[in-house]
């Protein structure tokens, strides 16, 4: 189960690690009998945060430039 989130996060552009640490921290809060809001944190979810997207190089770049690092 585990390598197929991996895999359905990863062609869903989101960075595997980022979405673990997401889900795991919500988890700890939710109501794992509720369907609904276990949907909200599959891979494909449209309602997962873009700090767990992948970020292509230029992305990169324009964060460095605008927090002043690059």
């Amino acid at each position: 189960m585990i390598y197929s989130l991996v895999i359905t996060a990863v062609e869903n552009q989101v960075n595997p690690y980022m979405y673990f640490m997401y889900v795991l921290e919500k988890m700890k809060d939710m109501d794992l009998n509720n369907q609904e809001t276990i949907r909200e944190l599959l891979p494909y979810s449209k309602k997962l945060p873009d700090y767990t997207k992948i970020l292509s190089k230029r992305e990169i770049k324009q964060i460095l430039k605008q927090n002043d690092m690059g």
